[in-house]
């Protein structure tokens, strides 16, 4: 078995891609709400008991949904239970050691069941006294919110759409009407795709997807600016910084817009607890927690605290399990102390 192949790797890359572009960038935008510019609009983190309830009531449908006989595709992917696509590159690359399907669906389900665990723990250490758990914590005011926008703020739209930040500082948005002819405005002036390359407009903005082999766009941004990535693990794409995917399979090339998760080669020997973590942690990513902030929660306490029977607690101390959760639950800003225990989480499980 090997370890976690959780390492972030998307949190510079639309920064740095357009930073070095300067062409077809729109307008500055205002600072989002999250996801708020993937669909025009940003979402209600007032709204955290509306959200609480539409977060349970999904979690309780998830629960209860019953295996299909015969799986829904779309495209070159199976549907999950969950919503998660699931791409064909993925079943290539797993063979059938791995039942993918059951693993992103109980992923998910423990997921989200851990948030609902975490926001009432939370809420009882709030009522002891304790200021970075009331109100339920990150769990109820953070983590359950971005969730339940990432798994129903979903639509088909015309273009291909990337976000960052340009160099000034401002946000920026480029709409790509025909990406396989306009990939150019993203800084790149080419990539190696086939002659019959698509937008796949079908696949909707917004809906996870899940990838086990490096996409065009993905392998020219990680080596320009990143690492190589025969030396990773997996990508994520973040909302504040995300990019369209050309996914060059079976001799067609097919452009789809974020979010994005991609298992690479590093890790296709893993066990099902270490795919049910890392897919956890890399959902972390997508849902805008990035390694080092200074604001918000590092993506390795959720997992950790989440997915400790299944895979942490092989290579973590009994401790790290009750800092994690602390950490999980605590919506103030990270400490020194908290940024050093991930970097240890990270490298206990095997990332660089």
């Amino acid at each position: 078995m090997i370890r976690s192949c959780s390492k972030r790797m998307g949190s510079l890359l639309l920064a740095l891609l357009l930073a070095a572009s300067g062409r077809g960038v729109a307008a500055a935008e205002p600072a989002p709400d999250f996801l708020g510019p993937v669909l025009g609009g940003g979402f209600c983190f007032d709204c955290l008991a509306d959200n609480y309830a539409q977060f349970k009531a999904l979690s309780a449908r998830f629960a209860r949904m019953r295996r299909p006989v015969t799986p829904e595709r779309l495209g070159d992917f199976v549907v999950s239970r969950v919503g998660i696509l699931i791409h064909e590159d993925c079943y290539q690359a797993f063979g059938d050691r791995l039942d993918l399907e059951q693993m992103v669906t109980d992923t998910v389900r423990t997921g989200f069941q851990c948030m609902i665990e975490r926001k009432r723990e939370a809420e009882r250490r709030g009522r002891h006294g304790a200021p970075a758990y009331v109100d339920g914590g990150a769990p109820y005011r953070q983590h359950i919110p971005r969730l339940l926008n990432l798994f129903t703020r979903q639509a088909r739209v015309a273009d291909a759409v990337a976000w960052g930040f340009a160099v000034d500082g401002s946000r920026v948005r480029i709409d790509l009407r025909d990406p396989c002819r306009e990939y150019a405005k993203l800084g790149y002036a080419a990539l190696d795709l086939t002659s019959d390359c698509r937008f796949a407009s079908e696949v909707p903005l917004g809906q996870p997807k899940l990838f086990c082999s490096i996409d065009a766009l993905s392998a020219a941004v990680t080596r320009r600016h990143h690492r190589s990535p025969e030396t990773s693990r997996a990508l994520a794409t973040l909302p504040q910084m995300a990019y369209p995917l050309f996914k060059v399979w079976e001799g067609r090339t097919q452009v789809y817009n974020a979010p994005m998760i991609t298992l690479l080669p590093l890790s296709h020997d893993m066990e099902a607890g270490v795919f049910m973590s890392t897919l956890w942690h890399e959902l972390m990513h997508n849902i805008g927690y990035e390694h080092g902030s200074a604001q918000y929660m590092d993506p390795y306490f959720c997992q950790t605290s989440c997915f400790w029977q299944q895979h942490a607690a092989l290579w973590q101390a009994p401790d790290v399990r009750i800092r994690a959760d602390q950490a999980c639950m605590s919506a103030a800003a990270p400490d020194p102390i908290q940024h050093a225990l991930a970097r240890q989480i990270g490298r206990d499980f095997g990332d660089e």
